[in-house]
């Protein structure tokens, strides 16, 4: 893993249940967005 990788972790309440997504970036922002935007998508047509 080199010095510009990033962790990202979040954490989301969905259905009353924890869950942790941990998603590692290698310095591509453009891709952690996308993630991020997907996840958000899911969880909220998850409801």
């Amino acid at each position: 893993m080199n010095k510009s990788a990033s962790l990202l972790i979040s954490n989301c309440n969905v259905h009353n249940k924890n869950f942790k997504i941990i998603i590692v970036v290698d310095g591509n922002k453009k891709l952690k967005q996308k993630i991020e935007s997907e996840f958000k998508t899911t969880a909220i047509n998850g409801e």
